[in-house]
């Protein structure tokens, strides 16, 4: 029957090996159970599912940030919203869902710029579509203050005027 992974949607995916052009071992989850399966994780690999619900095997990544630094972030999203949290290498991005059905957008994310120190800088997604990209709004070593001063405007339209606003940006 080969590997079962059921995604946070309830969609079923198979674990699937094969061979690249080089020769070398490649896997992919697929929702079809044909070709060649497999029947555990490989060593060294874990499953990764995005927020939207794609489900991936990828090597096992390293944990930059610690759990306070993740739950800090989260207790300063309001509460009535809908969110997932996703960590790729030096970044903690925040998803927002509108609805039940609908899909997860990246509207903030909080980037490490200094392991060492532990200093975080907040971004928020433009919407202009002469931009469409991440902006800048503060960086600070206090992550609770920093999460703080972003994660409230999250769901609202003062959401929308970040960075432009004059309450301390």
């Amino acid at each position: 029957m080969g590997f079962l992974y059921t995604n946070s949607l309830g969609d079923n995916y198979y674990l699937h090996k094969g061979l690249t052009k080089k020769g070398n071992t490649k896997y992919w989850f697929s929702k079809k159970m044909d070709g060649d399966l497999v029947n555990s994780i490989p060593d060294n690999y874990e499953i990764y599912e995005e927020p939207n619900g794609m489900v991936y095997l990828r090597k096992i990544q390293p944990q930059i940030f610690s759990k306070q630094e993740i739950k800090t972030i989260e207790s300063n999203i309001p509460k009535n919203l809908n969110y997932k949290i996703d960590t790729k290498k030096n970044i903690i991005t925040i998803f927002l869902s509108e609805g039940l059905y609908s899909r997860y957008q990246p509207l903030m994310r909080f980037v490490l710029v200094d392991k060492k120190d532990r200093i975080f800088e907040a971004q928020r997604f433009c919407f202009k579509g002469s931009i469409d990209d991440w902006i800048e709004l503060d960086s600070s070593e206090y992550l609770n203050k920093l999460a703080n001063k972003c994660c409230t405007h999250l769901g609202k339209d003062s959401f929308y005027d970040l960075p432009y606003m004059v309450d301390g940006f």
